[in-house]
């Protein structure tokens, strides 16, 4: 018997009669998949007698296609790339593509060593090493992709789908597959003689915007964890506690904090990427690049005498404010902590000109809530009830035309500024905050994405003397696909070399969108 099978799958078999030695069986490529099969030989005991490897590869399916604006340009140049989608209309691109422009010295003598295709479809399915696998999917003088793949085919292994085994995961959480997150344990012990809270309440809830609730319940030794949070750099958050009766007198006491190795030695890096090449091109242009930077220093740089610097220390609150004197100013005592639920309980009835009602606050008649600024920074108002009263230092209301001036229209209702402990720094000076069943610890979390740069040459900066010998044009790996269409820009260097453009992603049913070009800079600046 004849059976073919992808990734496990078992896709046709036919029954098969040796009336001699040999016997030939004619294949259709079209009842094959995109990428590696295995057909496999089997005698009347479904022994395996034969096996071979088979890959399929259209090679005219494009997904994706790449028109550049012209085809030479000069130096600190605008390029725009437009991408679009050649998918069927039951497909689309939902996800964002990544896109990369690398100068041409900057690859090995083989060139991309590995594509979104050449991992997908070949690499990730064959046991060991491969040499250059992308190259795998170009024609050459000599020999053709396809015959490359069928060779390559004869010498690899296969790896081994085991679908039976996953099945008991249906529609259950795999097992170490989470996405990798920050852990927060601890346990809750009551105030008075020191047991342990059973089946207490436990609330991680935000102080800034962007954070959101998390409940767990206390076992019964008192412990609780939170797992796969995440958190963006130096985060502080807000944990609360609570017996089931609802009694707040409690202590929350946290193990310390698993510290994430965010390092990696440049010896590690050689290890994991032994198989690159790095051309000696590749250190000739970055040791020029790295010359031409240090003497741009040198001679722009001014040799000053000597300078005293003589300061004048300042007083003041630690707050920072955009206006001056606000028309009143009230400060939250430690008793107004545990007296008012928020912001709006604790103004009610307070400011002569300022009237509570509700949800809403009107100064002098204003007909809409006035600005509400937290820290500098405009907050609706519905978040005022998330903003416990023990983090904030001051409540400042700005009611006149001359105090409300800075914030231009946006203040024509009137100005409300809430200063908060944090935005006045004290959260650095260990300041402890004195509210039952409540702490505010600090955790580094994860660090930011930065943005790849790339400058932007106008008239005003074209001429800048300062060198441009940048290896890559433009590296984003979320530019967004509006209606099967993503325009792109970027500006050349001050190379006069090729660069590949490279632009990669999946589509909605899975295709792979693959698109490549070259880009050429020949023309310098003048």
């Amino acid at each position: 018997m004849l059976k073919a099978t992808h990734k496990g799958i078992e896709l046709f078999y036919s029954q098969i009669t040796m009336n001699e030695f040999q016997h030939a069986q004619r294949l259709f490529k079209g009842l094959f998949p995109l990428g590696i099969s295995k057909i496999t030989i089997l005698d009347q005991q479904n022994n395996t007698v034969a096996e071979r490897l088979v890959f399929v590869q259209n090679k005219d399916d494009k997904a994706i296609q790449l028109e550049l604006n012209k085809e030479e340009f000069k130096t600190r140049e605008k390029v725009k790339l437009d991408v679009t989608s050649l998918l069927s209309q039951t497909d689309t691109i939902t996800s964002t593509l990544s896109v990369s422009v690398v100068h041409e010295d900057y690859f090995s003598s083989t060139g991309n060593n590995q594509t979104i295709e050449s991992y997908l479809l070949l690499d990730s399915e064959l046991k060991g090493s491969i040499e250059s696998p992308a190259t795998c999917f170009i024609d050459e003088k000599e020999i053709s992709a396809e015959e490359k793949l069928d060779l390559l085919m004869m010498v690899n292994g296969w790896r081994s789908y085991y679908w039976d085994d996953l099945e008991k995961f249906y529609g259950k959480e795999l097992p170490n597959w989470a996405d990798y997150g920050i852990t927060i344990r601890g346990n809750v012990m009551k105030q008075w003689g020191g047991k342990p809270v059973d089946d207490g309440k436990v609330v991680i809830g935000p102080f800034s915007s962007g954070f959101l609730f998390e409940e767990t319940r206390t076992d019964e030794n008192g412990y609780f964890s939170f797992d796969r949070l995440y958190l963006k750099d130096k985060a502080r958050i807000m944990i609360n506690a609570e017996t089931k009766t609802g009694n707040k007198r409690n202590d929350i006491l946290l193990e310390a904090q698993n510290e994430i190795d965010t390092t990696f030695s440049a010896e590690y890096l050689k290890k994991s990427s032994a198989d690159i090449n790095i051309p000696m091109k590749f250190y000739r242009e970055n040791y020029y690049r790295q010359v031409a930077e240090t003497e741009f220093k040198v001679k722009s740089g001014i040799l000053l005498d000597e300078v005293q610097a003589i300061g004048q220390k300042v007083t003041g609150d630690g707050h920072f404010r955009l206006y001056g004197e606000p028309d009143v100013s009230l400060v939250v005592l430690d008793e107004d902590i545990d007296k008012y639920f928020n912001i709006l309980d604790y103004l009610e009835g307070r400011v002569a000109g300022v009237i509570v009602t509700g949800d809403e606050v009107r100064i002098r008649g204003a007909v809409r809530n006035p600005l509400l600024i937290v820290d500098g920074i405009d907050t609706d108002w519905s978040d005022t009830r998330n903003i416990p009263m023990g983090d904030i230092d001051k409540i400042e209301i700005l009611k006149t035309g001359f105090s409300t001036s800075v914030y231009g229209s946006r203040g024509a209702d009137g100005v409300i500024a809430v200063l908060t402990k944090m935005g006045k720094g004290e959260w650095e000076n260990n300041w402890v905050r004195n509210i039952h069943g409540r702490i505010t610890p600090s955790f580094n979390g994860f660090q930011l994405p930065r943005e790849f740069y790339s400058p932007k040459y106008s008239a005003e900066n074209i001429n800048d003397a300062r060198p441009d010998y940048r290896p890559t044009l433009l590296w984003n790996p979320d530019v967004t696909v509006t209606n099967g269409e993503a325009k792109i820009e970027f500006f050349t260097a001050d190379n006069l070399a090729r660069y590949h453009i490279f632009v990669e992603g999946i589509s909605k049913n899975g295709k792979i969108c693959l698109g490549t070009s070259l880009l050429t800079v020949s023309i310098p600046r003048k």
